[in-house]
Formats: structure tokens, C-alpha cells, sequence
């Protein structure tokens, strides 16, 4: 999808690409497996025989929740699944490794990844969300984070979030 991004001069892989655009691009062309064209975190040039072979397509996809309403982004979740996110991704979230990540990350929305779920950690007596991310199973918690839940909307977790159909 990154390569085959149809806007040259928007680099996807530095900005983590506007929801709107990426989403409308599936929802129109569809996606290929991950086994068949892998995700490099870099622009290789469109490989249309690759990019044809589609095995999803979505319907549509919504607004679930914003300006910062956890709230919002909770129930979405909850009631309807997954949820792609655009986060702050800080040097420290980058470095993350294991436990409930707790900031630094106020700043501009640079990455997006996915919200699988939440849960509660009673030691701590603090809530998380289980976000999925990009960048493989070496990766902090084999490729995911567990992000601080109701805490100021840390890394600006719930200022843009959109669910598929």
C-alpha cells in the first residue's frame, strides 16, 4: 500500500499518511497478503503485479473518536473492535520493551497503529490500551505496547481514530 500510494510527493512511511486518502485507497483497490508484498517501512516503487492480488477489501470506514475523548475511543473498541489510531510516537515509545508505557509523548501525531483492546493492571491500578504496531514482533511486547488508558490521552491516543467496515 505504501508503495502503491498514488500521491509520490506525501511520504507515508515518515508520516505515518493521512487516514482518509490510505483508507479510501483500500477501500478502492483492496489489499495484498502480507506473505505476498511485506511492509518495508520504505518506498520501493509500486509492484502492480503484486498490488493486484487482493485478498480484503473494506466497505467504508468511520470517525470513531476525537479530540482526545478516551471515552469514545473505549466504547468503539469495545462494541465494534479494532481501531486505527494516529499517536505521538516518541523516542521513548519507540524504545519500549514491556510494562504499561507512561510517556514522554506530547507531540505531533507521527505514527498510526491499531487498538486492539484494553485492560487493567491491578498492581499498578492503571488502565492500558493494547495497541498493535507496524514495526514487527521485535518490537516492544512481540509488536505491541500496552499504552497508559485514561491518562490525559497519552500520546495523543484518541485525537484521531477511524474503525473499518
Amino acid at each position: 500500500m505504501i508503495d502503491c500510494y498514488p500521491d509520490p510527493d506525501h511520504n507515508v512511511c515518515e508520516s505515518g499518511a493521512a487516514f482518509e486518502p490510505i483508507l479510501d485507497y483500500v477501500r478502492d483497490k483492496g489489499l495484498t497478503s502480507w506473505d505476498e508484498y511485506p511492509y518495508q517501512a520504505k518506498k520501493n516503487g509500486c509492484d502492480r503485479d503484486r498490488e493486484g492480488r487482493t485478498v480484503a477489501r473494506i466497505n467504508g470506514w468511520n470517525w470513531v473518536a476525537g479530540g482526545g475523548d478516551e471515552g469514545a475511543l473505549h466504547l468503539a473498541v469495545q462494541d465494534h473492535g479494532p481501531s486505527a489510531i494516529f499517536i505521538h510516537a516518541s523516542d521513548s515509545w519507540a524504545s519500549y520493551r514491556q510494562g504499561i508505557y507512561d510517556g514522554p509523548c506530547d507531540g505531533d501525531l507521527n505514527h498510526a497503529v491499531l487498538v486492539v483492546g484494553y485492560g487493567y493492571d491491578k498492581p499498578s491500578d492503571m488502565g492500558y490500551w493494547i495497541v498493535k504496531n507496524s514495526w514487527g514482533e521485535g518490537y516492544g511486547d512481540h509488536g505491541y505496547v500496552h499504552m497508559r488508558k485514561d491518562g490525559g490521552n497519552m500520546c495523543r491516543v484518541a485525537d484521531h481514530c477511524v474503525q473499518v467496515s
